[in-house]
C-alpha cells in the first residue's frame, strides 16, 4: 500500500513567517525545494516560499510524493529617518505610512497612522496590513532646549546711563531686536522697553523682554545753614546711594569724594551725587562755627576771705550769642554774669550754654592771701584825759575798727604791775584797758603788757612792752 501524503492546498504567507508542512506517517522522507534536495529527512519542515516536494517511502520501498506551492505577501514597510527633533515646548509628527493598515504605537498606545511626539525618547510603530502581515519600526525623538535668552530683571535709569544687554546664547544664529537691531550685545542709553528673539542652530527660538524705566533726578534735603561749636566733631552724611559717587567741594576749595565728611571749618559745603542709575543731585549747606570758649572769667587771683573780704568774678563774652549762665556754686548776684566769692581757696567754674547747644566753660582759681596785720601799742595813756583815755592800739577809730577786728583771728592780752600782779587779762580780739583794777582806778605808774594774736594770714605775733599810766585824780 502506498503511503498517503497530503501537504495541503497551495498557500500564501507573510514574508517574515514560515509554514509547517507535514508529510504524514511513513518510513523515510526526502524534501525538495524548487527541484533541489533540502537535506531535510524529517516528517515536517518549516517552509518559506517556493515549490516544496516531499518523497515518502515505506519500509517495503513503496514511494508517494506530493507537491505544494507557497507564495509570500510582502511585509508593510515601516521606515523612519534616523532622528526626529523638536524644540522645547513644541512637538514633532511621526508617520508610520502604509495607508489602510492598522497601527499600534508604543509607549503612547495610540492607533493612528500619525502621532505627535511631545517628549523625547524612542517611539515604536507596529503596522498590520490587509494581509495580516505585521512589521514595526523605531523612531528616535530628540528634544532641543530653547535658547536661554536672559536680559536680566527690569531696571531703572536716568537719561544717559549706558546699560549693556547681553542676549548671546551658545549656537545662536540670529538676533532680532524689537527696534531692528540684529546683534547679540545691545547698549541702551535711554529708558526704553526692548524685546529680542534669538534663533539657534537647531531652529529653536528664545525670547525675552526688559523694561528700563525713567527715574527722576536725585532730590537732596540739606538745611540751608547749620551751626556748630568750634570744638565739636560733626559728620555730614550725603546719604546711602548704592554704588553712588560723591563730590564735596569744601570751603577751602578742595574736593572730597567720601560719603561722610567732617565739618571742621566755616563756609559753604557743596555736594554733587551721581548714583548707579546715572541720576544726579546737587545740594549745599552753609556751616557757621561758634568759637569755644566764648567766655572769659579773668585770671586766677587771691583775696583775704578770713578778713571777711569778697571777690567778684565777671563773665565776659567774645561773641554776642544768646544762652544761659550757670556757676559751680549758687550765685548770690541778681546779675548772673557776676559771681561773688566769699571764701578761699576755691575753684569757681562758669558755664555758658548757648542756644545752639555749645557749652562754654572757664575756670578761675582763687587762693587765700591776707596782708599781715600790724598792731602798735602806745607807751602812755591818761584815763581821765581827753586824748588817749584808754590803752589800745594806735590808729584804732570808728573807721578802722571793723577792718582791724576782722583781720584778727584770736588774741590774748595781759597787763602786770611792777610787782608782777596781773591787772588785766582779756581774749578780746583787740587789746583794751581803761586803767581800772578791781573796779578802782589803778595808780599812776609803769605797767608791763603782753599781747599775743593771730591775724587772717594765720601768722602769730607776740608783742610786749611798758606803758605809762597817768591818773588825773
Amino acid at each position: 500500500t502506498l503511503p498517503i501524503v497530503n501537504l495541503g492546498a497551495n498557500d500564501t504567507i507573510c514574508d517574515d513567517l514560515t509554514k509547517t508542512l507535514d508529510a504524514g506517517a511513513g518510513y523515510s522522507y526526502v524534501w525538495y525545494l524548487d527541484g533541489n534536495a533540502t537535506g531535510t529527512t524529517t516528517q515536517t519542515i518549516a517552509a518559506d516560499s517556493g515549490t516544496y516536494v516531499v518523497s515518502v517511502t515505506t519500509p517495503l520501498g513503496c514511494e508517494t510524493r506530493d507537491t505544494i506551492e507557497l507564495d509570500n505577501f510582502q511585509l508593510p514597510v515601516v521606515s523612519f529617518v534616523s532622528n526626529f527633533e523638536f524644540c522645547e515646548l513644541d512637538s514633532v509628527q511621526l508617520d508610520a505610512g502604509n495607508a489602510t493598515s492598522t497601527y499600534s504605537w508604543s509607549p503612547t498606545g495610540e492607533t493612528t497612522q500619525t502621532i505627535w511626539a511631545k517628549l523625547p525618547g524612542t517611539f515604536t510603530a507596529t503596522v498590520t496590513d490587509t494581509n495580516g502581515c505585521v512589521n514595526s519600526g523605531d523612531a528616535t525623538v530628540i528634544e532641543n532646549t530653547l535658547p536661554p535668552v536672559n536680559l536680566g530683571a527690569n531696571d531703572s535709569a536716568c537719561v544717559g546711563l549706558s546699560i549693556i544687554l547681553d542676549a548671546t546664547v551658545p549656537n545662536g544664529v540670529t538676533y532680532d531686536w524689537s527696534d531692528g537691531y540684529n546683534q547679540g550685545i545691545y547698549t541702551i542709553t535711554n529708558p526704553d522697553t526692548l524685546s529680542v528673539i534669538v534663533t539657534d542652530a537647531n531652529g529653536c527660538i528664545g525670547y525675552d523682554t526688559i523694561e528700563i524705566k525713567m527715574l527722576q533726578q536725585l532730590s537732596l534735603m540739606f538745611d540751608d545753614t547749620t551751626t556748630q561749636c568750634e570744638n565739636d566733631i560733626l559728620d555730614l552724611d550725603a546719604g546711602n546711594y548704592a554704588n553712588g559717587s560723591f563730590a564735596w567741594t569744601l570751603p577751602d576749595g578742595s574736593v572730597d569724594n567720601s560719603q561722610v565728611i567732617t565739618l571742621n571749618s566755616a563756609g559753604w559745603y557743596v555736594l554733587n551725587i551721581t548714583d548707579q542709575y546715572n541720576c544726579m543731585g546737587e545740594d549745599s549747606i552753609f556751616v557757621v562755627m561758634i568759637p569755644v570758649p566764648n567766655i572769659d572769667l579773668g585770671p586766677d587771683t587771691s583775696f583775704c576771705s578770713l578778713g571777711q573780704d569778697t571777690y567778684t568774678i565777671e563773665m565776659s563774652f567774645t561773641a554776642n550769642v544768646a544762652g544761659t549762665i550757670s556757676w559751680s556754686e549758687g550765685n548770690n548776684n541778681s546779675n548772673d554774669t557776676l559771681f561773688t566769692a566769699t571764701y578761699a581757696p576755691s575753684t569757681v567754674i562758669g558755664t555758658f550754654l548757648d542756644v545752639t547747644g555749645c557749652s562754654h566753660i572757664d575756670t578761675v582759681e582763687l587762693a587765700e592771701f591776707c596782708e599781715p596785720t600790724k598792731i602798735i601799742m602806745p607807751n602812755l595813756f591818761n584815763p581821765g584825759g581827753i586824748n588817749n583815755p584808754t590803752f589800745h592800739p594806735i590808729g584804732v577809730d570808728d573807721n578802722t575798727y571793723i577792718d582791724i577786728v576782722n583781720n584778727i583771728v584770736k588774741s590774748q592780752f595781759e597787763v602786770f604791775n611792777r610787782w608782777g600782779v596781773k591787772m588785766v587779762q582779756s581774749s578780746d580780739l583787740l587789746p583794751r584797758w581803761d586803767g581800772m583794777y578791781e573796779n578802782r582806778p589803778a595808780s599812776s605808774g609803769t605797767y608791763y603788757w603782753i599781747y599775743t594774736y593771730t591775724d587772717s594770714s594765720l601768722r602769730e605775733y607776740k608783742l610786749n612792752g611798758f606803758v605809762q599810766l597817768i591818773q588825773n585824780r
